[in-house]
């Protein structure tokens, strides 16, 4: 009985852990790639 509350209660956590990774990790490529294309545009801009 308590062990499959335990079960459910990690499932759970390692769903919320997944999910909130997942933003996070969205996040962070999303302000990678649009610092990259503001500093190549920064780099054609000078050149």
């Amino acid at each position: 009985m308590s062990s499959a509350t335990a079960l459910s209660e990690t499932i759970e956590c390692s769903f919320f852990i997944r999910i909130y990774c997942s933003n996070e990790t969205r996040k962070y490529l999303f302000d990678n790639k649009t610092r990259r294309s503001n500093s190549e545009m920064g780099i054609v801009g000078t050149t």
